[in-house]
């Protein structure tokens, strides 16, 4: 089914007669539009003070030095680019292994480029990950608290350099490749969220 067809039955749903007839109608859109992913968002961490510092054009260059890695990293790990908005990045993989991994080397990669960097060149993410639900009606649109959750950790809670692994994220994870985590609890906005901080040692 295409977008067109989401946003009708979305329509449809607001305009339901009845609880049954909207319960019914949202069961058909997660059966069309649903898939069970793991989300990545990444952010650049300290890319706001750097672009008045430096200017746009530097923020831009560095935008673009990441996107590249980014689609290069996603090939090698299964995963799929969402979109890139701005100096974040989302993807999804089927299982949540192969976004740790992918993130993993990300991370390694640009520990390495800015050990041998000036300072103003050095580049680091800050990346959340959580596991569910997701609705994708079409290329560049996904919706869900998977999504919600992952921004969160990406976004909001992660520091510079930091992987954040959500408990869902986690609980799915392959037993025998788990990586080497320090479980973390956050308070915000009144909502409590449990996660999972993933060691980067070498």
């Amino acid at each position: 089914m295409s977008g067109a067809n989401f946003e009708k039955l979305l329509l449809a749903y607001s305009q339901s007669s009845s609880e049954e007839h909207a319960s019914a109608i949202e069961d058909d859109i997660w059966k069309h539009f649903g898939q069970e992913l793991a989300i990545v968002v990444i952010d650049m961490a300290g890319f706001s003070s750097l672009c008045l510092r430096y200017g746009i054009i530097h923020y831009l260059a560095l935008i673009r030095e990441l996107q590249q890695e980014v689609k290069f990293a996603l090939e090698r790990h299964k995963g799929r680019l969402l979109k890139f908005e701005a100096d974040n990045a989302f993807a999804s993989f089927e299982l949540p292994q192969d976004a740790v991994s992918f993130l993993l080397e990300l991370n390694a990669i640009f520990r390495e480029r800015n050990a041998e960097r000036e300072e103003r060149y050095r580049i680091f993410l800050a990346s959340g990950i959580d596991y569910g639900q997701v609705l994708i009606p079409e290329p560049g649109e996904f919706f869900g608290n998977t999504v919600n959750r992952a921004s969160k950790l990406g976004e909001d809670l992660a520091r510079a350099g930091e992987i954040l692994i959500s408990d869902e994220a986690y609980a799915h994870l392959d037993e025998t490749l788990r990586p080497a985590v320090e479980p973390i609890d956050f308070q915000i906005s009144g909502i409590s969220l449990n996660a999972w901080r993933v060691s980067q040692e070498t």
